[in-house]
């Protein structure tokens, strides 16, 4: 195949596409955006993806990936791989830069904490996660986020009361998990809905009945 090796943007989403991820996309030094979501793409995400220095984007969501989610991913801003079979746990981001935005992971099998790298993630405004852990108070380092999707997962523990400092954190779900205690109270939270909080039945607090 004869490639273009300046191609900044490909969007090849919602087609019949199959097999693994193109090795030759890691020759594509320039490109910023790669949409491959709502396709039948099989096999592991390539490491190289993440040396990819201008990628900006990187949509997968809704295919037959596997394996685990190779560290190096955590490069770039937005990382979108929702609906596959991944496996293993949540892997490290901004280790070297902090320059993600944002994370959507639902829809898979990992599992673990969330990784104590998040804290360095100062830009992460939109996260959306499954796995099967402890509540981690590392997201509450997140000054500037903006969107927290915890919901249908086994999570336990409780929810760390310095995310009532969350005061950009415009949405907030953690129905559906095994969390317990108190909800912080103050700022956003008292913002938010009852839907926020149901499916935990030792949740205590407003804007929940069961008072503290």
């Amino acid at each position: 195949i004869s490639l273009c090796f300046d191609i900044i943007y490909i969007k090849l989403s919602g087609n019949q596409l199959t097999g693994p991820i193109p090795y030759w996309l890691e020759n594509l030094e320039n490109i910023s955006t790669l949409w491959l979501e709502k396709n039948q793409l099989t096999g592991c995400i390539p490491f190289e993806i993440g040396n990819l220095k201008n990628l900006s984007t990187l949509c997968l969501e809704h295919k037959q990936l596997t394996g685990r989610i190779p560290s190096e991913i955590g490069k770039l801003k937005p990382i979108a791989a929702s609906s596959n079979n991944f496996r293993g746990s949540i892997p490290q981001t901004c280790k070297n830069e902090a320059n993600l935005a944002m994370i959507e992971l639902s829809s898979n099998l990992l599992e673990g904490r969330v990784p104590k790298s998040l804290a360095s993630c100062t830009e992460l405004k939109f996260l959306n996660l499954v796995s099967e852990g402890i509540f981690s108070s590392t997201l509450g380092n997140l000054i500037v986020l903006e969107s927290l999707d915890l919901s249908n997962n086994k999570l336990s523990g409780q929810i760390p009361q310095q995310f009532g400092e969350l005061t950009s954190l415009e949405f907030f779900d953690v129905s559906d998990n095994l969390v317990i205690g108190p909800i912080p109270q103050g700022k956003q939270f008292n913002t938010f809905e009852t839907s926020s909080f149901d499916g935990n039945p030792g949740l205590c607090g407003e804007p929940l009945p069961k008072k503290m």
